[in-house]
């Protein structure tokens, strides 16, 4: 039988700290990712029927970098037995339960010594979200794949606007003084500053704080009484000297207020310095501080999006004129025709012309496809034939001197697409890749089933749950750096020479994929080639027919494995993977320093996990030094690399197993169980 209280994350303690909970730790430490104010250690409540949701949300947490600890009730009676006995920091409850709705234990207004709620839904209606934020909810979120990713900012800005609001009520009361009277019109104003989330502080000439708020030192993570005589510099920036263009100096030396920007780690902060001057004549200034990078990036994410609808809109337009122009240049063009006699030398100018017509309508429809205005005449049809039949036609547009390899499944991959759309992606595809090889090369088309699960979507951020036809294209070319592969799927842009590239391919290949409810990934590094995965989903009846397994007890294991890899997020991510699933994790960021960690852990690694290029010393280096030490030992490779451009650059080790990025979680764990299973 469960228990009441289900432990589900318990962070590892550090001996530096202390084994007991304390609140107050949690406001002092700063967020260095900035934004908001991240807590040290917090204690997260879950009430949650859906097991598998209560996973999903306590990873998205972790998977943040956060020490927290979770604790998961399934009824509101648990609820109620646990919130006491733990006094969780914030508490994230879905709105409806098996025994009621979160408004009946919910307190408005909150009393002292409660804690802020989070309410979740799925399908709640806006009053039934009404009713719980007038109940007492803090706030609610919405129990969805785009929200995920949002869900470690929203319980950090909850937990600070808590703090805000508990302020404010302090605020309200230290209004009067012991004997019920009103307190000074000074210490009033005091009390109000305090109030306002801004920091707001006032400078010396020597850029000493004489006086700061209370959002001043949950912004510097300090106490409120250490603030008064300290730099301010030094306060919130842990400067040495005072910031290039401070607001604050340059109001000093012009006496006029002043406004400018500041960043602080990846924050950004706007600073306005007022001037204030005594009565003695006497010059201080009043700074405010406000954090405003959420205001950014929302501001980023609008603007792309009114980008991207004003193109789309625009390409669309156009697209429409252009192709009736092209309509009556082609019927004049064949009528033309029609009535030269043969030998007429004319002709050849007219077959050029409707030539360079075609290649105009050509454009047109990838410029419908771009806006998603294009008609999708979407049938069933296996993957498999539409990637034969393109094959044909690959090898001539890809040139002799590149070698082309189709690899098609023995199964039939159903799926409900436009074919001639789905030809018109890999044609672009092929296109790029024989850019990218200008000295031949390989190109290769692989076809296979996967599924997208909830690990798969919270460790590569995107995707939707299901079973998929996957399309993996790839070549040995030059690649791309990291700035061109943000950029590659942007209208218009492009790294060819002015007049050899319109910047629409890869921007109409994005389209299309989305049009088609899929996804497409690329990895790809300079020198190393590139590698596109496009993800379609499977028609309904076929992915019934293919029953996913429960792989939990399956794909478990008490192993210990060494995990080497350069990435920090990738490392992150299959570590919290593997660990959910019983194995202990050793890391290594490169190929030296895993052999340092499997010298002193030899007898206890029965399995190491590798990235194959990585700085310092790469996989196969690493496995040849691993095997003088231990010959038998078992290992796996990973790599974002087809195998064509692994044995070009001689990174091969025969024997060894080789998985290719993204991974996907379940394939991983089934392959770590063979190996482990295997006798050599």
């Amino acid at each position: 039988m469960r228990n009441v209280i289900e432990v589900l994350a318990e962070p590892k303690k550090d001996a530096r700290e202390p084994s007991t909970h304390d609140p107050k730790e949690a406001t002092r430490e700063q967020s260095k990712r900035g934004r908001i104010v991240t807590p040290a250690r917090v204690r997260i409540l879950l009430v949650e029927a859906e097991m598998k949701h209560s996973d999903v949300i306590r990873r998205a947490i972790l998977d943040d970098d956060w020490k927290a600890e979770f604790h998961v009730a399934v009824t509101l009676q648990e609820y109620r037995n646990i919130k006491d006995v733990w006094q969780p920091d914030i508490v994230l409850m879905d709105l409806n339960l098996p025994d009621g709705k979160a408004t009946e234990v919910l307190i408005h207004p909150p009393e002292d010594g409660f804690f802020p709620v989070l309410v979740m839904t799925n399908n709640g209606s806006e009053q039934e979200v009404v009713e719980a934020l007038k109940a007492g909810a803090l706030d609610y979120v919405i129990k969805s794949q785009e929200t995920l990713g949002d869900l470690p900012h929203i319980v950090a800005r909850a937990l600070r606007e808590w703090e805000l609001l508990r302020a404010l009520k302090q605020s309200a009361s230290e209004f009067h003084n012991s004997e019920g009277k009103f307190r000074t019109v000074s210490e009033q104003f005091s009390i109000l500053l305090d109030a306002i989330p801004d920091s707001i502080a006032l400078i010396s000439p020597s850029m000493e704080i004489l006086w700061a708020n209370k959002a001043t030192a949950v912004m510097s993570g300090v106490v409120s009484s250490s603030m008064v005589g300290q730099y301010c510099y030094s306060l919130l920036f842990h400067r040495k000297t005072s910031c290039e263009n401070c607001p604050v100096k340059v109001c000093f030396q012009s006496g006029a207020p002043t406004a400018g920007y500041v960043s602080l780690h990846d924050c950004e902060l706007e600073i306005r310095a007022v001037p204030v001057r005594g009565t003695d004549g006497s010059l201080n200034v009043i700074r405010v501080c406000r954090d405003i990078t959420e205001h950014r990036r929302l501001e980023s994410q609008l603007l792309q999006s009114q980008k991207m609808e004003s193109i789309g809109v625009f390409t669309g337009g156009i697209a429409h004129d252009l192709n009736n122009i092209l309509t009556a240049i082609m019927g004049y063009g064949e009528v033309t025709l029609m009535r030269m006699k043969g030998n007429d030398p004319h002709r050849r100018n007219i077959n050029s012309m409707l030539e360079c017509a075609d290649r105009a309508a050509y454009l047109t429809k990838g410029l419908l496809a771009f806006s998603r205005k294009q008609v999708v005449n979407r049938q069933s049809v296996d993957l498999n034939t539409i990637v034969r039949k393109a094959g044909k036609l690959l090898v001539r547009v890809i040139g002799e001197d590149i070698q082309c390899k189709i690899c098609i499944t023995e199964g039939a991959i159903p799926v409900l697409v436009d074919g001639n759309q789905i030809e018109q992606v890999l044609m672009n595809l092929a296109t790029n890749a024989r850019d990218a090889m200008p000295n031949g090369g390989v190109f290769s088309i692989a076809l296979e089933l996967t599924s997208i699960d909830t690990y798969f979507i919270n460790i590569h951020g995107y995707g939707k749950s299901g079973v998929y036809g996957l399309v993996t294209v790839s070549d040995t070319g030059m690649g791309m750096d990291a700035e061109t592969r943000q950029k590659i799927f942007e209208p218009f842009f492009t790294t060819k020479k002015m007049g050899k590239g319109t910047g629409l391919g890869l921007s109409i290949i994005y389209g299309i994929i989305k049009q088609h409810d899929g996804f497409i990934n690329v990895y790809s590094e300079l020198g190393l080639g590139t590698m596109f995965k496009i993800y379609l989903p499977l028609i309904s009846a076929a992915t019934q027919e293919i029953q996913n397994e429960d792989y939990s007890l399956a794909l478990s294991g008490k192993e210990t494995i060494l995990f080497i890899e350069d990435d920090a997020s990738v490392r992150q991510a299959i570590k919290d993977l593997l660990q959910e699933f019983g194995y202990s994790i050793l890391e290594a960021t490169d190929g030296k320093e895993a052999v340092r960690v499997f010298n002193e852990y030899k007898d206890s690694i029965q399995l190491v996990l590798c990235d194959l290029i990585m700085p310092i010393m790469n996989g196969k280096e690493a496995y040849d030094e691993l095997k003088k030490i231990c010959p038998g030992i078992k290992m796996i490779f990973i790599s974002g690399y087809t195998e064509d451009v692994i044995a070009q650059k001689g990174l091969q080790a025969e024997g060894i197993s080789l998985l290719s990025k993204p991974l996907n979680p379940t394939v991983l764990l089934r392959r770590i169980r063979n190996v482990l299973a295997s006798s050599c």
